[in-house]
């Protein structure tokens, strides 16, 4: 049966390191991962796809709600992604925060290096897995305009738009009982992370404006504590 995993909330420290160590539990299982979530931390984010990436087994996704920012790239690296309905996908380059970025000498920093090194990796990783000439049909973008560093340009993607470029393999209706399950999840994860459930309840399925961007764990911490994600 493989084991299911839960990724309902925004990346950072905690949620990389959970996620990991789940991920390492489930070593020589299938795996199938719920997703619903806005991204976050970007080094938070490329180690937890990265550990998803070198994954042995087989990988299914299944999106119950939002698959944005860092959160959309995991689709990349899956066996298998089955969305709902009323997903949404939100994709952009992996960035900082604006006010970061902006700053004076961001261009020489370690920081833009970085940031630069994990865009490589989700393009390639995007361009092995979808169709390039229909997404650009779709979205009016190329790959180089999306991941330039110039900008950042978001690319909100509906299921079915999603599975013309085969970033989805299988889009299927929103029920009564998959939303009780999602429900279900949500009430799970708030608890395992002290998350306020008023606050999930709030937000449900809701379409944000923008993804919440975090920014908590360096390269360094991501080098020091998850080694063999790093090296990946």
């Amino acid at each position: 049966m493989g084991k299911e995993i839960l990724l309902y909330t925004g990346f950072s420290n905690s949620t990389a390191e959970s996620f990991i160590d789940k991920m390492e539990m489930a070593s020589a299982e299938d795996v199938t991962l719920r997703l619903n979530t806005d991204g976050g931390d970007v080094q938070s984010g490329f180690g937890m796809i990265a550990k998803f990436a070198e994954h042995k087994g087989k990988k299914t996704i299944k999106v119950d709600g939002k698959a944005n920012s860092m959160g959309a790239f995991f689709l990349a690296f899956a066996d298998n992604v089955e969305a709902l309905d009323v997903s949404q996908i939100i994709l952009h380059r992996a960035a900082y925060p604006s006010y970061i970025e902006a700053r004076e000498g961001f261009k020489d920093s370690p920081q833009y290096d970085e940031v630069v090194k994990i865009n490589d990796n989700l393009k390639a990783g995007l361009i092995a897995k979808i169709d390039i000439v229909e997404f650009e049909k779709i979205t009016g973008a190329t790959m180089d305009s999306m991941f330039s560093m110039e900008s950042r340009i978001d690319i909100s993607l509906t299921p079915i738009q999603a599975k013309k470029i085969g970033l989805v393999n299988k889009v299927n209706k929103l029920t009564s009982k998959m939303s009780a399950e999602i429900n279900a999840n949500n009430v799970s994860i708030a608890a395992e992370f002290g998350i306020d459930m008023t606050e999930i309840k709030a937000r449900k399925l809701a379409i944000e404006d923008k993804p919440k961007i975090i920014n908590n764990m360096t390269i360094e911490d991501l080098q020091a504590n998850h080694s063999e994600v790093f090296n990946q």
